[in-house]
């Protein structure tokens, strides 16, 4: 990492991380969005063969949530930083972002937004991580130690936070179909070596899945299943060059369903969609 990098990224995580949220008092130029163009984005088209196995993915990929329990999303408009030592692959990486958001529905925030989604690339991530907490530092919203430490666990060289507000409207605090997750603040941090053996189309994709939605990492898939981004890492998977038809359509569903839909309307509704456009 060059001084200039080094003193950008140190920069930013002051600002972005040094608040109870992810949210820079003075944060980082978010990622101009001008440039940004849905029709950059191509899906391959898959025949889906069998619609069961494409929703029990989906709840494989949202780590297994509880079938009436509304999955996380943003509420808010995304508002992107990026904290990558190479800019111009980093401007890629972005760019392919916020389009993937985009054509998913989200909202873009406008510029001089306050950042709540922070990406960072650079080299071994995980220590870095690691001799942050040691400082003493508050780290990305108000997750727990405990979760942090989960997180850390990863397989995969990278990592994904997200700070998620459980808002209960139901009596006693139990949760019902007025019950929603937002996403108030999210992060996902990679390690550079492992990342530069991709494309930036590929990172971008993986990147905005663990980003923007409920997922963990993913093995192989089941023969019949439907094909995911989120396999990247995974040396005996089949890569994908970027997002699947599942992928895309998994967080459009999201993000196109009303803000509080369970996992088990997310799951069918993705199903159908899928097993729609495999008949046209």
């Amino acid at each position: 990492m060059n001084m200039r990098a080094a003193w950008f990224l140190g920069w930013l995580l002051a600002a972005a991380l040094a608040a109870p949220q992810l949210m820079a008092q003075e944060a980082a130029p978010p990622v101009e969005t001008a440039p940004a163009d849905d029709s950059e984005i191509l899906v391959e088209r898959e025949r889906i063969i069998d619609v069961r196995a494409a929703s029990a993915l989906v709840r494989a990929v949202s780590g297994r949530a509880q079938s009436r329990e509304p999955l996380p999303r943003f509420n808010v408009p995304l508002c992107l930083s990026l904290a990558i030592d190479e800019p111009e692959r980093g401007v890629l990486i972005g760019r392919r972002i916020i389009a993937n958001a985009r054509a998913a529905g989200l909202t873009i925030a406008k510029r001089g937004c306050r950042p709540n989604a922070l990406v960072i690339v650079r080299e071994d991530v995980r220590q870095w991580i690691i001799d942050y907490r040691r400082s003493g530092r508050q780290f990305i919203g108000r997750m727990k130690r405990h979760q942090v430490d989960r997180v850390l666990r990863s397989r995969d060289p990278a990592y994904a936070f997200q700070d998620i507000e459980v808002i209960v409207a139901g009596p006693r605090g139990r949760v019902d179909r007025n019950t929603r997750k937002n996403i108030r603040s999210a992060a996902v941090m990679m390690d550079r070596a492992a990342s530069a053996q991709f494309t930036p189309e590929q990172v971008a994709d993986y990147i905005t899945l663990r980003l923007l939605a409920p997922t963990r990492e993913m093995d192989e898939v089941a023969g019949r299943a439907p094909r995911t981004i989120l396999t990247l890492f995974r040396v005996n998977a089949e890569r994908q060059a970027e997002m699947s038809r599942f992928d895309r359509t998994y967080l459009a569903t999201l993000y196109r369903l009303r803000f509080n839909a369970t996992a088990m309307e997310v799951a069918m509704t993705t199903a159908r969609m899928l097993a729609t456009d495999a008949e046209r």
